[in-house]
């Protein structure tokens, strides 16, 4: 039998003598189960992603906080200076 052509996937008509036959049908290209596994594996990578993100966002976060503190320090040690510079006592931290 040559000149088999399909309709559908399923059906197949020889062009020779006229005879329909059925066709099993074409396997998946990938088995079933990969499905599985790239839903795992894509769950693991965006976990970890979004995990190096929090990190790399909190250690920004606190090194942004700390910079304030120390200004603030700074500026409260000099209220504390010209406050004690007032009084005419210098008990202020050296």
């Amino acid at each position: 039998m040559t000149d088999l052509h399909t309709t559908s996937g399923f059906a197949a008509v020889c062009t020779h003598c006229g005879t329909h036959r059925r066709l099993a049908p074409v396997p998946a290209t990938r088995p079933r189960g990969n499905g599985r596994i790239r839903s795992v594996l894509l769950a693991i990578f965006l976990g970890t992603a979004l995990a190096a993100a929090w990190e790399r966002f909190s250690s920004w976060f606190g090194h942004s906080q700390a910079e304030q503190a120390a200004e603030q320090d700074k500026e409260i040690q000099a209220m504390d200076a010209e406050i004690q510079a007032m009084k005419g006592t210098n008990d202020g931290p050296k």
